[in-house]
């Protein structure tokens, strides 16, 4: 599937999550990311480039 601009913006952002928050960038981009108004922000984004977003919880038995 072909990126509009805004896909390749995602991409490239996510993309920058795997590096580790050395750089004051890179802090500055997790402490942004890495919160549920961040988690909002990557659900409009993937919802934006035509793609769903299902939140599940996995790894205790208990909730199955």
């Amino acid at each position: 599937m072909e990126l509009n601009a805004a896909g390749r913006r995602l991409r490239a952002a996510l993309g920058f999550l795997h590096l580790s928050p050395r750089a004051p960038e890179l802090r500055l981009l997790h402490r942004w990311l890495d919160s549920w108004s961040g988690v909002g922000l990557i659900a409009v984004g993937l919802h934006r480039v035509g793609h769903d977003l299902r939140l599940i919880q996995q790894g205790d038995e208990r909730f199955l």
